[in-house]
């Protein structure tokens, strides 16, 4: 891609490519942050609660938090499902902790996490996964907060380049 700029802008090119590059690295971090803090506290719960094969839920769970708006819903059923097999109890006990941490994550984890990892609001965190997801589905909610955080540098390199052509 960068061989068919002229070399007067290939330089700028890379500069824009590897400023991008390092806001989508910061989201992965982010990313794989949150769903280190869901393992961690599933696995907690899994355990207070005595449910068979916690670890091996806790980490389904952190693994499908991956994936924005389904995953976290997606890695709680098969703890529910067991927690159920376990009693009545512990399987209602089980729906309210997952619900109540799906909240508390993407109400406060999910917003700290990525305002400091990107540099962005959690208005604009959630408008453009919204609109991710609306527009591309499950891939358009995961690339959503990356071009989100991207577009300011994009604009910022534009201004930039205007400014060094006047």
């Amino acid at each position: 891609f960068l061989d068919l700029l002229p070399d007067t802008e290939e330089q700028r090119a890379k500069e824009l490519l590897l400023t991008i590059a390092e806001v989508t690295g910061k989201y992965i971090r982010g990313n794989v942050l949150i769903s280190f803090i869901c393992f961690v506290v599933v696995l907690v719960a899994l355990l207070v609660l005595k449910v068979p094969y916690a670890v091996q839920l806790a980490l389904i769970a952190g693994v499908l938090d991956l994936l924005p708006l389904v995953g976290s819903t997606l890695g709680a059923v098969p703890a529910v499902l067991i927690a159920f097999g376990v009693s009545p109890v512990t399987g209602i006990i089980a729906v309210l902790f997952f619900t109540a941490y799906q909240q508390l994550e993407s109400a406060f984890i999910s917003p700290i996490i990525y305002n400091k990892a990107l540099n962005i609001s959690s208005t604009i965190s959630f408008v453009s996964v919204i609109i991710g997801a609306s527009l591309f589905g499950i891939l358009g909610a995961f690339l959503a907060l990356p071009v989100a955080a991207s577009i300011p540098v994009v604009a910022d390199y534009y201004k930039k380049y205007n400014k060094k052509e006047v």
